[in-house]
């Protein structure tokens, strides 16, 4: 009992949170159940991510941030693929997710064709006013599109099918939605001084479903990420008594794999004073951290980063944090166009699933994702 108090002592001393990965991994399963669909667009599965979000912010006793509500609504296009999309190639029907995937901005498509002369993967197929191009690949990677293309691409996995190609089938029955609701997702907490604050946010959204058969959970893409901004909100839960320097707010976006949709629309229409974040923390793809963490922005607020750098040779948390300039890659960059001093971070190793139905929990290490929340609990105290 006496050397258990002892650990909590050096815990508390170096500001660390003690606990196990075990409950990040329960809000990461969560996150990737199939009955919430990849949080995309097929059957409104972003919306049952929302959902869970805001419970979270309720039971944690977070205020909502866009005055009564803990939700900022807008609306985009998007490309809905609602049924699974067909490909038969020389009589061989392949799996859609595992062994094709259409370009996300196929449009509404049906082609049942012979070739006089074999097709080589290198030339254009056409038919009914669009041509496409067969890719053959070593990875499948898939995504998000706004709109309709008259020259999509078919990316094909490599010994999936023969690449001379006589005969081919394809139909695609998507589905342009012109006005998607999307739910921007926010609460907060009050600090000892609130003429500042920090944020902390985190896309939610991730790919869905191209159709019923193929799930795109998206685990390291963004339910790691997610799962930390939840995490962080768990420790600062004001019946914790854990009162923080400046006044807390957590945010989590929709539609970044749509192009960074949400927090271009949350910068555009801010419910709170841009001028008044003293500083952001964007995390992204935190699923593994073997070979440590990349900051991007690092080279722009070079003191913020040396801070960082500082608590990571004090408390020997990650094998190595890395610089980066500024970059247009995740929902940090609309906040830097305005102004705002922040970081985007995103763990470096682990498996190399990225935007393809194998970014599973199962396959997520979560190996500096305990490191990472007690540097960044860290480096806001002393920020």
């Amino acid at each position: 009992m006496r050397s258990f108090f002892c650990f909590l002592f050096i815990c508390f001393s170096l500001n660390l949170f003690p606990y196990d990965t075990a409950e990040a991994r329960k809000i990461i399963k969560k996150l990737c159940s199939p009955k919430l669909h990849g949080r995309g667009y097929y059957r409104k599965g972003v919306h049952k991510a929302a959902r869970f979000l805001i419970k979270e912010l309720k039971k944690n006793n977070m205020k909502p941030l866009f005055g009564k509500d803990y939700s900022m609504e807008f609306a985009h296009p998007v490309n809905i693929f609602e049924d699974d999309p067909v490909l038969e190639i020389n009589g061989k029907k392949l799996i859609p997710g595992k062994e094709f995937v259409l370009d996300p901005s196929f449009p509404k498509f049906s082609l049942d064709t012979t070739f006089d002369l074999p097709v080589m993967p290198s030339r254009k197929v056409t038919g009914k006013g669009i041509g496409f191009r067969l890719k053959f690949t070593s990875k499948l990677t898939w995504g998000v599109s706004t709109s309709w293309s008259d020259d999509p691409e078919v990316q094909i996995l490599k010994g999936a099918s023969d690449t001379i190609i006589r005969s081919i089938r394809l139909i695609n029955p998507a589905r342009l939605e012109p006005e998607f609701k999307e739910y921007i997702v926010g609460g907060y907490t009050d600090g000892g001084s609130n003429d500042s604050m920090i944020v902390f946010c985190a896309h939610y959204d991730h790919l869905g479903r191209m159709g019923p058969s193929s799930l795109f959970a998206g685990a390291n893409d963004n339910a790691s990420g997610t799962c930390m901004v939840t995490m962080l909100m768990r420790y600062f839960n004001p019946v914790k008594k854990q009162l923080p320097r400046y006044r807390l707010v957590f945010i989590y976006f929709p539609a970044e794999e749509a192009g960074l949709l949400g927090s271009r629309f949350f910068n555009d229409y801010p419910p709170i004073d841009l001028k008044k974040i003293k500083f952001l923390i964007n995390f992204d793809l935190l699923g593994s951290g073997e070979e440590g963490m990349m900051v991007v922005n690092a080279t722009e607020f070079k003191r913020e980063f040396e801070l960082l750098q500082s608590l990571n040779r004090q408390y020997g948390r990650v094998k190595e944090i890395r610089s980066r300039g500024p970059a247009a890659n995740s929902d940090h960059y609309w906040f830097y166009k305005n102004g705002v001093p922040c970081f985007f971070i995103y763990t470096l190793g682990g498996k190399p699933y990225y935007h393809d139905v194998n970014d599973l929990p199962a396959a997520l290490s979560l190996y500096a994702f305990n490191d990472i929340f007690n540097l960044i609990i860290s480096f806001i105290r002393q920020l």
